[in-house]
């Protein structure tokens, strides 16, 4: 018998992903010599009485310096066109704006997360600069100036000081150069929502990098589509064949969620209770107003309830920290101390233990034990091992002397690590102190049978 209805218990584990914007593909950088280059992008820029620059970033390098920095997007000019955002360190980023008084306005941010997509914003309203990740205002900076280069290139995955490339090692997606300052209301259901050119004012360039076969033959295009129609991109460097320094796969405008859940009991998503494992999609509207779809990924946990049976000792098949034994001919009703992955039963009857897995408990079936014999109860009765928690020594005490016992010292994952033979002896110290803080067994042989208990190292 199981006792679902009564002993089986929920658990589950919910890994909350973090928001994509980008869709279809995005393009690699192999950090060598991969750029884009948007020729007389600053005139779109200058005299303007503000600036955004956005875009998905998806750094792979652990230790930029220079002249290896990742330079993300922007433009860079010595004199009078300073827009760029720039890796300075495996976690931060430079946001930086120069206008013609040649002050130069950083914003330096740990705000990068390695191997994973950000959503970076920087904007400039004629006052403060500010620095966006993935929505949220990260930093600003007071900042007075103007731009008025009208010749400057953008680039795209490498910003250029001199003759000195700061080449981008990583994917790049869904970049956009504005003419005025974007709201903060804006930017945060942009890593969301992405943009919506038929709204969007003051968009002057758009690269949302959908063009080609991820990671496929696609050395035909040598340019990168502006969604506004502007201006083209001019790539450069890139292979344009395989997974590399080519388009790739991008991410899903989702937020991909990951959840666990006991077996038959429901999972409450959004007030909907989910039984079956699967992929579910859903609409939800933020506090901000952003609608965006979430992606549910539902897996059952499986619960090992497997016991084996070795003469009259029980031994559950998951290795674990908790177990409790059962006796299934007295109402299934919790055996005192028999807490131990294996049980040795001191009379004949039905057994069955609750077993604890990834948060979940279930227990197993009824196992009949028939061969215990009295000398194995009477061993039972006869051999104590105290205490059941201690800091170093154990103590193992045999009422009535026996001529030979073996003694065993096992660890959780069955490996017997203490092996020594008692003989003609009453009590007997072990020195657990230079053992590792867990749950051990002790177990004793004698010709008559064994006897196993569980003691915790603190």
């Amino acid at each position: 018998m199981k006792l679902t209805s009564i002993l089986r218990l929920c658990g589950f584990l919910l890994l909350s992903g973090s928001v994509h914007a980008q869709s279809n593909n995005a393009l690699a950088f192999d950090g060598t010599n991969d750029a884009v280059t948007v020729s007389g992008a600053s005139a779109l820029i200058a005299n303007s009485a503000g600036i955004s620059l956005t875009c998905w970033v998806y750094p792979t390098n652990a230790a930029p310096s220079f002249p290896n920095f990742d330079g993300f997007a922007g433009i860079r000019n010595n004199t009078d066109a300073d827009f760029y955002l720039l890796q300075f360190s495996a976690t931060s980023v430079e946001a930086r704006f120069r206008g013609t008084s040649g002050i130069a306005y950083d914003i330096i941010a740990p705000v990068l997360t390695l191997n994973a997509w950000n959503h970076l914003a920087f904007t400039y309203d004629g006052s403060y600069l500010r620095l966006f990740k993935n929505g949220i205002l990260a930093d600003s900076l007071a900042a007075s100036d103007v731009i008025l280069n009208t010749n400057e290139s953008m680039l795209i995955g490498d910003q250029l000081f001199g003759t000195t490339h700061y080449y981008l090692t990583g994917k790049m997606d869904e970049v956009s150069l504005w003419s005025r300052a974007l709201q903060p209301a804006e930017l945060v259901c942009m890593p969301v929502n992405g943009i919506d050119t038929s709204s969007a004012t003051d968009l002057e360039l758009y690269y949302r990098f959908n063009q080609g076969t991820a990671s496929q033959n696609n050395t035909t295009i040598t340019t990168l589509t502006d969604e506004t129609g502007t201006i083209n991109g001019t790539l450069s460097g890139f292979q344009m064949n395989g997974s590399t320094s080519n388009f790739v796969a991008g991410a899903v405008l989702i937020t991909p969620a990951v959840a666990f859940s006991c077996p038959d009991v429901p999972y409450n998503w959004n007030g909907t209770n989910i039984t079956t494992p699967g992929v579910y999609f859903d609409t939800l509207t933020s506090e901000a107003g952003c609608d965006s779809i979430v992606q549910l990924t539902l897996s059952l946990l499986s619960v090992n309830t497997s016991v084996t049976q070795s003469g009259a000792t029980l031994t559950a098949g998951h290795v674990g920290l908790f177990y409790q034994w059962l006796d299934c001919n007295n109402g299934f009703a919790p055996i005192a101390g028999a807490t131990s992955q294996s049980f040795t039963p001191s009379v004949n009857g039905s057994y069955a233990v609750i077993v604890q897995q990834s948060g979940c408990f279930d227990t197993s079936a009824c196992i009949t034990v028939t061969n215990v014999s009295i000398a194995e109860q009477q061993l039972s009765d006869n051999i104590s091992v105290y205490p059941s928690i201690t800091s170093g020594l154990l103590y193992v005490e045999v009422q009535q002397v026996l001529p030979a016992v073996m003694l065993e010292l096992i660890d959780l994952s069955g490996r017997t690590i203490r092996q020594e033979t008692l003989s003609n002896v009453r009590t007997h110290t072990l020195d657990l102190s230079g053992l590792a803080a867990g749950v051990y067994q002790v177990r004793l042989t004698t010709p008559e049978g064994s006897v196993t208990r569980k003691v915790v190292k603190e």
